[in-house]
């Protein structure tokens, strides 16, 4: 699994962060990439929060990262991208992101985002996680 990180610059309503339940899904490979722009605007997929599953973000020596699964509840392939934002909530804030490709039907893909940029060492941490086209 190729795996690509961007830092980006971001406007959105990030979604407070949630640890999804449940048992551990089966990991099936996928195609993460990079957004092709460095900006994302709001609207850019559909909100899926109940696609996160065991979500995890914590800081370590100075540095954040997050971890979890993406479950596509759907009945064919979905794109989805994750992304993280620690600190406050603002108008303009730094964010790390990224796309998970061609997820299939009933299946979840793992994902790891290390070193997330903060405004805030004490956090808190928030996620949006958006199906796309």
């Amino acid at each position: 699994m190729r795996r690509a990180w961007v830092p980006t610059i971001v406007l959105l309503a990030v979604l407070p962060a949630a640890c999804g339940g449940g048992t551990d899904p089966a990991a099936r490979p996928t195609t993460p990439k990079t957004s092709p722009t460095p900006t994302v605007s709001v609207g850019d997929g559909i909100a899926t929060p109940e696609a996160l599953r065991r979500f995890v973000c914590r800081e370590q020596d100075g540095q954040w990262s997050a971890t979890g699964y993406v479950h596509n509840a759907s009945t064919s392939p979905r794109t989805f991208e994750v992304t993280v934002q620690v600190g406050p909530q603002g108008d303009s804030v730094s964010a790390r992101r990224i796309t998970l490709e061609d997820v299939r039907p009933d299946a979840a893909a793992p994902f790891e985002i290390p070193k997330i940029p903060t405004s805030s060492d004490a956090g808190p941490c928030h996620v949006q996680v958006l199906a796309v086209e």
